[in-house]
């Protein structure tokens, strides 16, 4: 029997019981699941499980951790072991030169570390995120800083131009807007630069630095990440109407075609791959609901500041594709946010 037949029929009956608002997601979300499914058969793409996993898991996800009373610290502990513990894995892989839960990633120019989260750009993503939402937490000043440099370092070890750009810029404008970076910290600034001047000399002796601290219009031209973005526009602007309305039936063909192996664009990705209602509808649904989930605990200004960051660096690779990258944001949210006083 076909899987969305056979769940239909298993869940039918729970339409009507009391706790539907908890068990089904927002009618919106299973319009979408529906229509992706029925839509991504004429093409052959209808992975019940995948389509399941990225359209309704983390709306179910949010939904039940919104019946849970985060008054303890329990769960931000858990949060902040997780973040430690990837961090810890990618470092020693980093020095290892073994990335231990992740496939082959020996056609990147440098080592990138993987951590918990398969890909380097997705961990990254996932890293630049929780390191926001250290900063914008109410834990103690110490614990922020020791967090935040041991994820600064984390950082270099994925190579991830976008998030670790991206990740400086929004964490300078929240230590702005918080006041911490005032005038008369300008003796900490300069020692802050002396230190990271001389940490950036490491980093550019080393490998660690990657295509972050060799920019120039030669590597630029050279890039492969860089080209890969552009070819990702490239076909997206020479597919027909039908292949991004519809989704294409291989994207293995148009690797091979062009010559990649990724499409490094999630937007264009998931356009091939469900097709633009999908896509569209997808990103517009979940952009609203992240910034309905953090309305109430973080100020408007850095609810779209994480949002923003989030969906940029997101679309600079396929992490926007993942269903973890969006539970991890979900989780680690929900780790740090919300709690009424200053505590770890």
């Amino acid at each position: 029997m076909n899987p969305f037949v056979k769940l239909t029929i298993l869940v039918f009956p729970l339409i009507f019981s009391r706790k539907y608002k908890q068990i089904f997601p927002p009618t919106p979300y299973i319009i979408l699941f529906i229509f992706t499914y029925l839509f991504a058969s004429t093409n052959g793409n209808a992975n019940f499980v995948g389509i399941f996993c990225l359209i309704l898991l983390p709306i179910l996800c949010i939904n039940k951790m919104r019946t849970y009373k985060l008054g303890s610290n329990i769960f931000r502990v858990e949060a902040v072991i997780l973040y430690l513990i990837n961090c810890a894995i990618c470092i020693v892989e980093y020095n290892l030169h073994v990335n231990f839960l992740s496939y082959d990633l020996s056609y990147f120019d440098h080592f990138r570390a993987t951590g918990l989260w398969i890909h380097p750009l997705f961990n990254a993503l996932i890293t630049c995120i929780c390191m926001l939402f250290i900063l914008l937490s109410n834990m103690r000043k110490h614990y922020k800083i020791a967090l935040y440099i041991i994820g600064i370092y984390t950082m270099f070890t994925f190579d991830a131009r976008a998030a670790t750009i991206m990740l400086l810029a929004s964490s300078i404008y929240i230590l702005y807007t918080q006041r911490v970076l005032k005038i008369k910290y300008g003796i900490y600034i300069v020692i802050f630069l002396a230190v990271g001047y001389n940490f950036y000399k490491y980093l550019v002796a080393s490998d660690m630095g990657g295509k972050l601290l060799m920019l120039s219009e030669d590597t630029l031209s050279e890039d492969s990440s860089t080209m890969a973005r552009l070819v990702a526009l490239d076909i997206f602007f020479d597919s027909s109407w039908r292949d991004l309305l519809c989704g294409v039936r291989d994207k293995e063909a148009i690797f091979n075609s062009y010559g990649i192996i990724a499409i490094e664009n999630s937007f264009i990705d998931l356009t091939l791959t469900y097709g633009l209602i999908t896509s569209f509808s997808f990103f517009i649904l979940y952009t609203k609901e992240l910034n309905n989930m953090m309305i109430g605990t973080l100020e408007k200004k850095y609810r779209y500041l994480v949002i923003t960051t989030f969906i940029l660096v997101g679309m600079a690779c396929t992490a926007l594709t993942e269903y973890f990258v969006w539970l991890s944001f979900i989780t680690f949210f929900y780790g740090f946010f919300p709690y009424n006083k200053s505590q770890y």
